[in-house]
């Protein structure tokens, strides 16, 4: 083969591979909605949406700030649908160390399933009672 020839293939494979960086990993979808806890609002924390292994599902994380008891993925950085750990974070501690009374839990989980599509959700947690 000649020079001219190599070039091209080389130039054909550098244009395939730049071609396909814009569309690594799979498939992202947008979601809104709401977040509860015992049936009330979340004013503030975070949420992400984790897929779930034990259920076979697999691909990156998605995670956002929930505001006055709502949240939005983008598409661009969204979930990938299936079989889900939704995840709920507190929010961080306000100036001065004290967090609101609403404010104040820990970190917890629910298995979800969501759509492989663009969506709306209320995700509603349940704290459970520790017994003595």
């Amino acid at each position: 083969m000649s020079r001219i020839t190599h070039a091209l293939i080389a130039a054909s494979l550098i244009g395939l591979l730049g071609c396909q960086r814009g569309n690594d990993g799979p498939k992202r979808y947008a979601l809104k909605g709401t977040v509860t806890l015992n049936g009330e609002l979340v004013p503030a924390g975070a949420i992400t949406f984790e897929p779930s292994k034990v259920a076979g599902n697999s691909g990156p994380a998605a995670s956002t700030k929930i505001v006055n008891g709502a949240f939005t993925l983008p598409r661009e950085t969204g979930h990938v649908g299936g079989e889900q750990i939704a995840i709920l974070f507190p929010p961080e501690a306000e100036s001065g160390g004290e967090k609101s009374a609403k404010g104040n839990f820990k970190p917890m989980k629910v298995n979800i399933s969501l759509p492989k599509s663009d969506g709306e959700i209320e995700v509603k947690f349940v704290e459970t009672a520790v017994s003595g």
